[in-house]
């Protein structure tokens, strides 16, 4: 269960630092939208392991494990240099070389390459429909990491339990960061934790 332990600090950090930075541009998430994100979050994470447990299962061992450490070892290292990658990102919107409209891709985009993009009515609050989509863009870690992570269904299940109130704890952690000290904490930090919790459950999969 320790892989579980290490996996959920990881997810929760990139949650840790939107949060802080929708605070520190005013930008408030109600109860209830932290709740809809928490949901959101916690079940992309569980039906991803799940689905990983029941598809890893017809693969060998040695399969598993190749697949699983090069996954959560790219995720870790995305996850580092996690500000090039959204900089790039919002380099590309600006430039209107990404022209995805289907499904809302756009918008998720938008997100991934800053997370205050996700109050697209300019409210400074988060509606449950932004919250979602803010939920979700956070969320494509833990997809890739849960579904290719060679989790077994116990681990499943005990994720999904524990990932319900740590995702509450740091969303409310993080809009006190983002409103009173984020100007103290190195910027980098929940990217760094992240990714370098990521790349030790690469190597523990091995």
């Amino acid at each position: 269960m320790t892989i579980v332990f290490l996996l959920l600090p990881a997810l929760a950090a990139d949650t840790l630092a939107a949060a802080a930075a929708c605070a520190a541009r005013g930008i408030r998430i109600p109860i209830r939208s932290r709740w809809i994100m928490t949901l959101v979050s916690s079940s992309i994470l569980f039906a991803s392991m799940v689905g990983g447990a029941g598809i890893w299962q017809f693969f060998s061992d040695f399969t598993c494990k190749v697949f699983s450490f090069t996954v959560l070892f790219l995720l870790g290292i995305g996850s580092l240099f996690r500000s090039l990658v959204q900089n790039l990102l919002k380099k590309l919107k600006e430039g209107r070389v990404m022209q995805f409209h289907a499904m809302g891709l756009s918008f998720l985009l938008s997100i991934c390459a800053d997370e205050t993009a996700a109050d697209a009515d300019g409210s400074k609050t988060l509606c449950g429909k932004e919250a979602a989509a803010l939920a979700s863009a956070l969320s494509l870690d833990s997809l890739a990491a849960g579904f290719s992570g060679g989790f077994s269904l116990e681990q499943a299940v005990l994720a999904g339990i524990l990932s319900f109130p740590l995702q509450l704890l740091v969303l409310g952690g993080g809009l006190l960061l983002g409103e009173k000290a984020i100007r103290r904490l190195p910027a980098l930090l929940p990217e760094l934790i992240s990714g370098w919790l990521l790349i030790l459950l690469a190597f523990l999969r091995l």
